[in-house]
């Protein structure tokens, strides 16, 4: 992920472990122990100031870039974890799993909502403006409205599709 000041990006390792780094300056300037096992998916959030991190621990972790947890973990409760995305805004996240898709409020982290209860593929969450999208293992791609969580578009059995981008 690259903070949107283009001066450092956030990395990953298989042990769980987040780096930041000084692009300009060419050093690590920040590194803590973020999950138990291997993070699957990096988000910056549209604003710069935070970072969120998903697991195949099944837990979604908000940070500053300095390491500091912004915000407890939250648990969508749909197995390991494959992509993280933030809305346009800020305002929400969505998570996509081994069983499903949740989408949540940031500020009301304990509300979170299930979009799907089908088995996606590996980083295929997206916002849109006011949309959420995502593609299940069967390669439908659905698109949901974030507000209401209600079905807008459902395009079946493509080729199966591997990400998606909206413009």
């Amino acid at each position: 992920a690259v903070r949107h000041t283009d001066r450092t990006f956030a990395l990953s390792r298989d042990n769980g472990m987040l780096e930041v780094w000084d692009i300009a300056a060419r050093r690590e300037v920040a590194k803590w122990k973020a999950h138990e096992r291997p993070i699957t998916s990096l988000a910056a959030s549209p604003d710069g100031l935070g970072l969120a991190s998903a697991s195949l621990d099944g837990t979604v972790k908000l940070w500053a870039w300095d390491g500091k947890e912004i915000r407890p973990s939250v648990q969508p409760r749909i197995g390991a974890l494959h992509a993280v995305a933030w809305s346009r805004d800020g305002a929400y996240l969505a998570v996509s799993g081994e069983r499903g898709v949740v989408l949540w409020n940031v500020e009301k982290p304990d509300e979170p909502r299930r979009l799907s209860e089908a088995s996606l593929l590996a980083g295929t969450v997206v916002f849109g403006t006011g949309l959420v999208a995502f593609c299940t293992a069967d390669g439908t791609v659905e698109v949901r409205s974030v507000k209401s969580g209600e079905l807008r578009y459902r395009y079946p059995d493509q080729s199966t599709p591997t990400m998606l981008q909206f413009s």
